[in-house]
Order: structure tokens, then sequence, then C-alpha cells
């Protein structure tokens, strides 16, 4: 099943009058239909227009994609989490495995929810950036808009988010259009096919997640693009390690694990 990549924009129902406008603007800028929300319940909205649904609120925005379904939103829990962490030892398996230093260029090419991407733009520092692809348009529109907006619990939370860049589309188009060495890191993280996690709060996110595992086309241009190496996460089991030439430094009874691939300036 193709995951959608249109929806239409309303207001949250008691905040019609105050955010009309904002939501109005959103609509525009994705080049999506606006829905006055005239008490509408969601669900008539969906079936009448056949598509998902984001509701602007004045907090947050949320995602419906089906009638009476949990909403899809954007949430720093897990990111603030990881950054308080990384504060705390100055170190953290993800960034110990990319070797990210203050500074880097790092391009995540399967961002989701954007808590790695959080993650590695306040280790990056700020002079750092972090390029997060995402090949779900609607994921994109949540979390690009959700880094901007969201009320973040922490300030480093608040500067690494303003150190990220979001763009919609295949990875390995994008990356098909860097220059050679142009980021420091490529990092990939493929939806695992049996859930980690067995939280209902990302089903949402997992009915818009590409399934497809990596390929040797878009690990290939991953190392040309990035100078140091590559960074891939995956199932502690998977064949991808081996496969593709990764080394890993295995962290025990850890379900996955992240391997590294040195980059064309590495090899030299």
């Amino acid at each position: 099943m193709t995951a959608p990549q249109k929806a239409v924009v309303t207001t949250a129902a008691r905040q019609e009058k105050l955010l009309c406008k904002k939501a109005r603007e959103l609509a525009g800028r994705y080049d999506f239909p606006f829905v006055p929300r005239r008490k509408q319940p969601l669900a008539d909205i969906i079936k009448t227009w056949n598509l998902p649904v984001v509701v602007y609120g004045k907090v947050r925005l949320e995602l419906y994609l089906e009638p009476n379904s949990p909403p899809f939103f954007f949430h720093p829990n897990t990111a603030a989490l990881k950054v308080r962490n990384l504060i705390e030892a100055d170190t953290s398996p993800l960034t110990e495995a990319g070797k990210i230093e203050q500074g880097d260029v790092i391009v995540d090419c399967t961002l989701g929810l954007g808590a790695d991407s959080l993650l590695m733009a306040a280790a990056a520092g700020p002079v750092g950036k972090v390029i997060g692809i995402e090949s779900s348009m609607l994921t994109a529109l949540i979390v690009k808009e959700g880094l901007q907006h969201f009320p973040m619990p922490m300030q480093e939370l608040r500067q690494a988010a303003s150190r990220i860049n979001v763009l919609h589309g295949r990875a390995e188009k994008i990356l098909r259009g860097m220059e050679k060495n142009s980021a420091d890191i490529v990092y990939l993280d493929p939806m695992f096919s049996t859930p980690l996690s067995k939280a209902s709060g990302i089903d949402p996110l997992r009915k818009l997640a590409d399934y497809n595992p990596v390929t040797e086309e878009l690990i290939q241009l991953a190392v040309k693009t990035a100078r140091r190496g590559v960074v891939i996460k995956e199932h502690t089991r998977s064949p991808a390690f081996e496969k593709y030439g990764f080394t890993v430094e295995k962290r025990r009874n850890a379900s996955f694990q992240y391997g590294f691939l040195k980059g064309k300036e590495e090899e030299v």
C-alpha cells in the first residue's frame, strides 16, 4: 500500500477563528486544500475528501489518516532523553559509531520523527547541520513544522532543531544531486519490518513509513556523499552489515546495532 502524499488542512474545532489564517497559510505552502472546520467531525471531512486531515491546533499540528484513527504529531520526548544522555555522558552509541564531531554536516536519509536528527544536530554543535530526508510528504510536513514551532523542553533541543533542514523526497534522488564528500556522515535507519517497540503512539508513523530495505545503489550514493563514512542502524542479526561491509562494534544485549562504513576520504 502506497502512503498518502496529500491531505486537507483544517483547524481545531474550538479555535477556528483564532487559527484560520495560519491554517490557510500552511495549506498554501504545501499546495493542500483548506477546509473550514465549521464544527464538522474530522471523520466527515476525511470521508468527503477521501484524504487524510491535518488539524492546525494552538500547540501542534495533528495528522489523522483515517476516520477515528489516533493522531500523528511531532513530539520531542525521545529526542529529549537522547540529548540529555548525550550531555551527561558526552557520547552516545550513535554519535560514537559515526565519530560525530563539532561542525559536522550530516545527512539523515530516514528522518522519521526526527529524534536521531536532533541528537546528531546537538552533537554537531552550533556550526554543524543536519539534512533530514523523508520520503513521506505528510511525515516531512508534520516534523518540519514541529521542529520550527513546537515548544521544546530544553534549550539544547531548540538549538539543535534550528540546525535541521527537512527535505521531502527519495534519499537516492537527493544524494544523487549532492556533491562528492559534501557531507561528513550519512545516516541510514531503515524501518524495521518487525517493530522493536510496541508503543501505539507511533502507529500512524508506521503507516506512512517506507519499508524498503537499503539497496546497493543507496549504499554507493551514501559512500559517495560521506567524507568520513556511513552509519547504518539495523537489527542485531541483520545480514546488511556483512553484505555491504559495515564494521560493527556490537553492544551486548542490544536488539539493534550501528554499523560504520568508511567514506572515500577515510580510505585515502
